[in-house]
Protein backbone atom coordinates (compact mmCIF):
# COMPACT_ATOMS: atom_id res chain seq x y z
CA UNK A 1 0.00 0.00 0.00
CA UNK A 2 1.33 3.23 -0.96
CA UNK A 3 2.89 5.94 1.84
CA UNK A 4 0.22 8.39 0.85
CA UNK A 5 -2.73 9.13 -0.91
CA UNK A 6 -2.92 12.38 -3.79
CA UNK A 7 -0.36 13.75 -1.88
CA UNK A 8 -1.41 13.10 2.10
CA UNK A 9 -0.25 10.55 4.12
CA UNK A 10 -1.70 8.23 5.51
CA UNK A 11 -3.54 8.99 9.10
CA UNK A 12 -2.25 7.01 12.21
CA UNK A 13 -3.39 6.10 15.52
CA UNK A 14 -1.51 9.34 17.01
CA UNK A 15 -2.70 11.61 13.89
CA UNK A 16 -6.00 10.46 12.94
CA UNK A 17 -7.97 13.33 15.37
CA UNK A 18 -6.06 15.83 12.84
CA UNK A 19 -7.66 14.45 9.28
CA UNK A 20 -10.42 16.73 8.05
CA UNK A 21 -13.20 14.09 8.23
CA UNK A 22 -12.38 12.95 12.14
CA UNK A 23 -14.64 15.46 13.74
CA UNK A 24 -18.30 14.93 10.74
CA UNK A 25 -16.74 10.60 11.39
CA UNK A 26 -16.62 11.22 15.35
CA UNK A 27 -19.99 12.85 15.65
CA UNK A 28 -21.80 10.04 13.44
CA UNK A 29 -20.18 6.98 15.14
CA UNK A 30 -21.20 8.89 18.49
CA UNK A 31 -24.84 9.46 17.16
CA UNK A 32 -25.37 5.91 15.93
CA UNK A 33 -23.27 4.70 19.16
CA UNK A 34 -26.24 6.02 21.07
CA UNK A 35 -28.90 4.23 19.90
CA UNK A 36 -27.64 0.88 18.95
CA UNK A 37 -23.77 -0.95 19.21
CA UNK A 38 -23.53 -1.62 16.02
CA UNK A 39 -21.61 0.78 13.45
CA UNK A 40 -21.43 -0.32 9.70
CA UNK A 41 -19.81 1.93 7.33
CA UNK A 42 -22.95 2.62 5.40
CA UNK A 43 -24.31 4.16 8.68
CA UNK A 44 -21.34 6.84 9.27
CA UNK A 45 -21.77 7.43 5.47
CA UNK A 46 -25.49 7.98 5.57
CA UNK A 47 -25.06 9.82 9.40
CA UNK A 48 -22.43 12.23 7.74
CA UNK A 49 -24.94 12.66 4.40
CA UNK A 50 -22.65 11.06 1.86
CA UNK A 51 -24.67 9.01 1.33
CA UNK A 52 -28.87 8.87 1.02
CA UNK A 53 -30.78 6.16 2.23
CA UNK A 54 -32.66 5.89 -0.68
CA UNK A 55 -29.43 5.81 -2.68
CA UNK A 56 -28.38 3.20 -0.80
CA UNK A 57 -31.42 0.72 -1.53
CA UNK A 58 -31.60 1.87 -5.13
CA UNK A 59 -27.75 0.32 -5.08
CA UNK A 60 -29.46 -2.81 -2.70
CA UNK A 61 -31.56 -3.73 -5.05
CA UNK A 62 -29.42 -3.61 -8.09
CA UNK A 63 -31.08 -0.14 -9.35
CA UNK A 64 -27.99 1.57 -9.64
CA UNK A 65 -24.71 -0.14 -10.74
CA UNK A 66 -22.29 0.11 -8.02
CA UNK A 67 -21.94 1.68 -4.88
CA UNK A 68 -19.63 4.19 -5.95
CA UNK A 69 -21.85 6.33 -8.19
CA UNK A 70 -24.20 7.39 -5.39
CA UNK A 71 -21.64 7.65 -2.26
CA UNK A 72 -20.09 11.04 -2.42
CA UNK A 73 -15.93 11.20 -2.96
CA UNK A 74 -16.00 7.59 -3.99
CA UNK A 75 -15.65 6.63 -0.31
CA UNK A 76 -16.34 2.47 -0.98
CA UNK A 77 -13.41 2.23 -3.15
CA UNK A 78 -10.95 4.09 -0.01
CA UNK A 79 -13.52 1.64 2.35
CA UNK A 80 -12.22 -1.30 0.21
CA UNK A 81 -8.52 -0.30 0.10
CA UNK A 82 -8.52 -0.20 3.93
CA UNK A 83 -6.87 3.32 4.42
CA UNK A 84 -5.92 3.59 8.25
CA UNK A 85 -8.63 6.15 8.88
CA UNK A 86 -11.23 3.94 8.16
CA UNK A 87 -10.06 1.19 9.29
CA UNK A 88 -9.75 3.56 12.82
CA UNK A 89 -13.46 3.86 13.01
CA UNK A 90 -14.60 0.40 11.20
CA UNK A 91 -11.71 -1.64 12.69
CA UNK A 92 -11.45 -4.73 9.94
CA UNK A 93 -12.80 -1.68 7.15
CA UNK A 94 -13.74 -3.62 3.87
CA UNK A 95 -16.66 -3.43 1.48
CA UNK A 96 -17.49 -6.83 2.26
CA UNK A 97 -19.08 -4.96 5.37
CA UNK A 98 -21.70 -2.86 3.54
CA UNK A 99 -23.44 -6.17 2.45
CA UNK A 100 -22.67 -5.93 -1.36
CA UNK A 101 -24.82 -8.10 -3.73
CA UNK A 102 -21.52 -8.75 -5.97
CA UNK A 103 -23.68 -10.94 -8.07
CA UNK A 104 -26.36 -7.95 -9.32
CA UNK A 105 -23.84 -5.18 -9.03
CA UNK A 106 -21.18 -5.95 -11.13
CA UNK A 107 -22.99 -7.06 -14.17
CA UNK A 108 -24.79 -3.45 -13.88
CA UNK A 109 -21.23 -2.24 -13.40
CA UNK A 110 -20.32 -3.51 -16.62
CA UNK A 111 -23.44 -2.89 -18.46
CA UNK A 112 -22.73 0.70 -17.98
CA UNK A 113 -18.68 0.11 -18.88
CA UNK A 114 -20.01 -1.89 -22.44
CA UNK A 115 -21.93 1.40 -23.40
CA UNK A 116 -19.26 4.04 -22.67
CA UNK A 117 -15.44 2.32 -22.77
CA UNK A 118 -13.08 2.13 -24.91
CA UNK A 119 -12.44 -2.11 -25.01
CA UNK A 120 -8.93 -1.71 -23.50
CA UNK A 121 -10.53 0.35 -20.81
CA UNK A 122 -13.80 -2.14 -20.24
CA UNK A 123 -11.71 -5.22 -19.92
CA UNK A 124 -9.27 -3.86 -17.56
CA UNK A 125 -11.47 -2.06 -15.17
CA UNK A 126 -13.99 -5.63 -15.62
CA UNK A 127 -10.42 -7.51 -14.53
CA UNK A 128 -10.17 -5.09 -11.65
CA UNK A 129 -13.45 -4.62 -10.03
CA UNK A 130 -13.39 -8.69 -10.23
CA UNK A 131 -10.40 -9.04 -8.31
CA UNK A 132 -11.41 -5.82 -6.05
CA UNK A 133 -14.82 -7.40 -5.20
CA UNK A 134 -15.79 -11.14 -6.09
CA UNK A 135 -12.46 -12.98 -7.11
CA UNK A 136 -14.44 -16.06 -5.85
CA UNK A 137 -17.25 -15.71 -8.08
CA UNK A 138 -14.42 -14.89 -11.21
CA UNK A 139 -16.33 -17.40 -13.97
CA UNK A 140 -19.63 -15.78 -13.24
CA UNK A 141 -18.56 -12.45 -13.62
CA UNK A 142 -16.70 -12.50 -16.88
CA UNK A 143 -19.71 -14.25 -18.35
CA UNK A 144 -21.91 -11.66 -17.41
CA UNK A 145 -19.32 -8.86 -18.72
CA UNK A 146 -18.90 -10.88 -22.14
CA UNK A 147 -22.91 -11.17 -22.55
CA UNK A 148 -22.71 -7.05 -22.50
CA UNK A 149 -19.63 -6.25 -24.68
CA UNK A 150 -18.97 -5.46 -27.67
CA UNK A 151 -17.13 -7.68 -30.32
CA UNK A 152 -14.16 -5.50 -29.78
CA UNK A 153 -14.11 -5.66 -25.69
CA UNK A 154 -14.59 -9.30 -25.99
CA UNK A 155 -11.33 -9.78 -27.95
CA UNK A 156 -10.10 -6.98 -25.27
CA UNK A 157 -10.73 -8.61 -22.29
CA UNK A 158 -9.45 -12.12 -24.07
CA UNK A 159 -6.36 -10.43 -24.93
CA UNK A 160 -5.70 -9.09 -20.89
CA UNK A 161 -6.85 -12.19 -19.23
CA UNK A 162 -4.52 -14.23 -21.64
CA UNK A 163 -1.44 -12.31 -19.99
Amino acid sequence: MPDAVRGRPFPTVDSVRDDPLYPRVERAVAAILATGQVVAPVGVLIRMEMLEPARLEDWRRGRVPYLERVIRFGLLQHIEEGHDDVIFFADEGGSWQVGAEWRTALPACFQCLAESATPEEFAREVDRAIKAFAEYDRPRHLTAARRVASVEQKAALRALLAR
